[in-house]
C-alpha cells in the first residue's frame, strides 16, 4: 500500500475502508479516486452524456477521477507482472475505492495547497 502526501485531507476512516476493500474485495490493483457526477469530455468528446438532450446531472454515470491519495496492489501478482516486464500499476482486476471530495484533492500547485489549507481550517477532512 502506498499514502500520498499530496493527499493531506484523507481520514483514517477512508483510509481503514481503503484497506479493508483491498484485501477483502479481490483487487490487484486498487486505486483510489472520486467520482465525478457531471458532464465530461475528454478530446472534445462527451464521456458521460449525450449532445441529443440535457440531462440532470444526477442522473449521468459517474466518472471515476484517480486521485493516487492512496493505492494498494497484492504483492504476488505485482512482482509476477514486474518480472513480466509489464505495467505492474495498473495490472490484474482493478477497483476503484471512492473518496469524498476535499480526500481526493492533490497537492501539486500552490493553487491546490491554498485550497487545502481552507478546506482544513473549514474542519473538512476529518
Amino acid at each position: 500500500m502506498q499514502i500520498h502526501l499530496i493527499a493531506p485531507l484523507i481520514t483514517c476512516a477512508e483510509i481503514e475502508g481503503f484497506v479493508q476493500d483491498l484485501v477483502k474485495g479481490g483487487h490487484d490493483t486498487l486505486l483510489s479516486g472520486v467520482e465525478e457526477q457531471i458532464q465530461c469530455m475528454m478530446d472534445d468528446v462527451p464521456l458521460n452524456f449525450s449532445r441529443d438532450g440535457m440531462d440532470a446531472t444526477q442522473e449521468l454515470k459517474p466518472i471515476q477521477r484517480i486521485s493516487w491519495s492512496i493505492t494498494g496492489w497484492r504483492s504476488a501478482s505485482y512482482m509476477q507482472t514486474f518480472k513480466a516486464g509489464e505495467c505492474a500499476t495498473f495490472h490484474g482486476k482493478m477497483g476503484l475505492f471512492p473518496l469524498s471530495r476535499p480526500s481526493g484533492l492533490v497537492i501539486k500547485y500552490e493553487e491546490e495547497y491554498r485550497m487545502a489549507v481552507a478546506m482544513a481550517a473549514a474542519g473538512l477532512g476529518e
